[in-house]
């Protein structure tokens, strides 16, 4: 879906942007990058020229044809993302099973597959740093794709994502 939000905001401490399904999601059964969350609050609006500490979890079932999953992280709002780097692990298993953990270190915020072929679905585990680029309003959209068409997508109710604002340039421990 596409819409803009004001993620939730903690109060107190650093500032924290964060969203989460309250049920479930029905993703597109056709191959391509999508929203990783209900239209509305699938996009967060951070500052320019600023570091942020992001992770989160999504828990996907599906069934039939075995295919790829990739995350990325769109900008919009005429910003731009500096360098963003992390690391994902993640299960190919069906909900309720075990399943082997793989993982990787990812360099960039465009779409990069990050589970291994499969028809089960299964759960990604991600967090890491993101600078956020000078100029615009910039905006970020977590998004999934998958290779190819896939039956009865669902992103679980639970699956999240946080940004936290670290701070407007590298700093060493204050």
């Amino acid at each position: 879906g596409s819409g803009t939000l004001s993620w939730a905001t903690a109060s107190g401490g650093p500032t924290e942007y964060w969203t989460t399904l309250a049920s479930d999601l029905n993703l597109s059964t056709s191959s391509g990058v999508q929203a990783a969350f209900s239209s509305g609050q699938d996009v967060v609006t951070l500052e320019a020229s600023t570091y942020y500490r992001f992770e989160g979890e999504y828990y996907i079932t599906r069934s039939t044809n075995s295919v790829t999953t990739a995350m990325a992280f769109a900008v919009g709002g005429g910003g731009s993302v500096t360098h963003c780097r992390y690391v994902v692990d993640y299960r190919n298993a069906a909900e309720d099973a075990i399943g082997t953990t793989s993982g990787g270190f990812i360099g960039t915020n465009s779409s990069t597959v990050i589970m291994a072929s499969s028809s089960s679905g299964g759960y990604l585990r991600f967090s890491g740093i993101m600078l956020v680029g000078a100029g615009g309003t910039p905006t970020i959209t977590p998004q999934i794709n998958f290779s190819g068409s896939v039956t009865s997508p669902v992103m679980k109710a639970g699956s999240f994502c946080m940004f936290r604002k670290l701070s407007a340039a590298a700093s060493g421990f204050a």
